[in-house]
């Protein structure tokens, strides 16, 4: 995969990745991501705080911070495929996350969350 990556951008070989894979077909997708939602669960957060899952792409991180009442959700992805994935999965409920397409590295600025998760972002 690496070497597929060199030849094109990034945001087309993940993009493939997403229009060409099924969640069970990727490695790094968990259904219920504990270890993620341990450390977060540590936080002590109130539901009101921003949190953002950088690289969260099609990850089930977001479906528990909505399970839990958190409402200032945001997902970062490189691929809009992957968190056109998530949204679909999401249904309505998807209206309340900010999706973010867009290169964690072409970011200025990410400023404002009290709470940040990487767990997808640098696996590779």
């Amino acid at each position: 995969m690496l070497a597929q990556a060199t030849n094109m951008n990034l945001e087309e070989h993940w993009q493939t990745i997403y229009k060409t894979k099924t969640t069970q077909q990727v490695s790094w997708t968990q259904e219920r991501p504990n270890e993620s939602i341990q450390l977060f669960e540590q936080c002590n957060l109130d539901i009101g705080d921003s949190v953002i899952d950088i690289c969260g792409g099609n990850s089930f991180l977001i479906d528990y911070f909505i399970e839990q009442g958190y409402y200032n959700c945001s997902v970062l992805d490189i691929s809009e495929e992957a968190l056109e994935l998530a949204q679909n999965r999401l249904g309505n409920s998807a209206k309340a996350v900010n999706w973010i397409p867009s290169n964690i590295l072409n970011l200025n600025q990410l400023n404002g969350f009290r709470y940040g998760m990487t767990e997808q972002c640098f696996t590779f």
